[in-house]
Parts: C-alpha cells; structure tokens; sequence
C-alpha cells in the first residue's frame, strides 16, 4: 500500500504496518496511553502465536486427507481400465 503525497512522492508500507498505526492512532484519540497501546498490541500477538501452531496442523491433515483421496481415485481408475481391457 502507499500514500500519495501532492508532489507526487510515495511511501510504500505493508498493509500491517499501516492498520497497526491506524490503530495506534485510534487508540491515542481515545486517551490511551502508550504503555497501555503497547500492552494490547503485545497480547494480540501472543494471541495470534499460540493459534499459528493450531493452523498449521490442520493445514497438514488437509493436505494428507487431499492426497490420500487423491491416490484412492488414481487407484480406482487404473483397476477399472484394467478390468475394461
């Protein structure tokens, strides 16, 4: 993402980076203080860290459920060929 300014120069942030500070931001305008910010930002992260692990085993068991389907299909069409032949 970027932010244009009039004379035509353009810094380039990731997307993340942008909501964090629009966060941060909407945060301050409430009366938070920075510490305080700091410790929300700090548990939404541990937060998002302990459901990565979770993800990604199930990611894994898709992945071995697909490709088991899969060789069960390329199986089942080489015994019909060969019981057509």
């Amino acid at each position: 993402m970027s932010h244009g300014y009039p004379l035509g120069a353009f810094n380039r942030f990731p997307a993340s980076v942008l909501s964090r500070a629009r966060f941060i931001a909407s945060k301050r305008l409430e009366g938070l203080s920075l510490a305080a910010i700091l410790a929300l930002l700090n548990s939404e992260e541990d937060s998002r860290e302990k459901a990565a692990p979770r993800a990604k085993a199930a990611s894994k068991r898709a992945k071995a459920k697909t490709a088991t389907s899969k060789r069960a299909k390329t199986k089942a069409k080489a015994t019909s060929k060969r019981r057509r032949g």
